[in-house]
């Protein structure tokens, strides 16, 4: 009998031991299950205008663009997960000749996870400016290349157009 006593008492012990252990397991892992991944999306347009000079014809051309970044950010626990998104489009009219050109880019996702809500990104891309209109006897479409600064703050993107330059003759 005593040992039918002292096995309950056991059993009752590691019921006991194994509740607190599960209990203060839950205790641990409680701010990270409370902690619940929030996520929201912003997009902000940037026009800019420059002039680059054509690699092809030599001709100075005015460029009007225009650069939406949409910025989703998702955050879980202390970590913060930026996603970039772009899409440049933009016209260009050469100074002497009138010719018009026309670009648009798609381009992919740029993510970044970081703690820090304060921090910047440099993107660059590539863009085939097409000539519109009656094609010349001398194909002029021509390559920029631009290059976007997203300066994050208090987890806010502040997208700015740092440069726009022609590079290649297509």
């Amino acid at each position: 009998m005593i040992v039918r006593g002292t096995a309950a008492a056991s059993r009752r012990r590691l019921v006991l031991v194994g509740t607190c252990a599960a209990g203060l397991f839950l205790t641990a892992l409680a701010p990270n299950a409370l902690a619940q991944s929030t996520s929201k999306t912003k997009t902000k347009d940037n026009a800019f205008t420059t002039t680059v000079q054509s690699p092809c014809t030599g001709e100075q051309v005015n460029i009007d663009g225009k650069e939406d970044v949409q910025t989703q950010t998702q955050q879980n626990g202390n970590i913060t997960k930026f996603t970039f998104k772009q899409h440049e489009t933009g016209k260009g009219v050469a100074q002497s000749s009138l010719a018009q050109y026309q670009y648009l880019n798609m381009s992919g996702n740029t993510s970044v996870s970081s703690t820090s809500c304060t921090f910047y990104v440099r993107i660059t891309s590539k863009q085939h400016l097409i000539r519109q209109g009656n094609r010349p006897p001398k194909p002029d479409d021509f390559f920029a290349q631009s290059r976007l600064l997203i300066r994050m703050t208090n987890c806010e993107a502040d997208p700015t157009v740092e440069s726009f330059d022609a590079t290649d003759c297509k």
